[in-house]
């Protein structure tokens, strides 16, 4: 399964998230699927976590941003310590919820637009973007 959060600003500093998903085709690579949900011309784009569900996927999620569809409802992404594991032996957080993961997309893309050339190039040609993300605390992926 490919997802992808379509992330935007919501006009007071904070984030909002689209969300789409679909079955991966055989032979379709997941970067291409991810572009195909944005229905998006420039993006950034960028594959921000992997989970387990509920009916036994594998889910591979990518942050898209911004949303080119602005006029479509979002989610607010609010802020919180996100999904956390609760043994050594058992890395992944017994429930993950899509709020969970968009949340940590903005800290996954916070981090990348202080470590990755591509990343940051994209972000600091886009001040609001980059205010923005400045907000959100830096975290590498595998933080949900």
């Amino acid at each position: 399964m490919v997802e992808v959060l379509m992330l935007r600003l919501d006009g007071s500093g904070g984030f909002g998230y689209r969300r789409a998903e679909d079955r991966l085709a055989g032979g379709t690579h997941p970067d291409e699927a991810a572009r195909v949900l944005a229905d998006a011309g420039e993006i950034l784009l960028h594959s921000t976590s992997w989970r387990y569900d509920d009916q036994g996927h594998i889910v591979l999620t990518y942050a898209a941003c911004p949303d080119p569809h602005h006029h479509l409802p979002a989610v607010p992404i609010l802020p919180g310590p996100g999904a956390v594991a609760t043994a050594p032996d058992r890395p992944s957080p017994p429930t993950v919820t899509v709020d969970d993961v968009a949340a940590h997309a903005l800290r996954h893309l916070a981090w990348l637009s202080g470590s990755d050339p591509v990343t940051r190039d994209f972000v600091s040609a886009r001040p609001d973007l980059a205010t923005a993300l400045a907000r959100h605390a830096p975290a590498p992926a595998g933080q949900v």
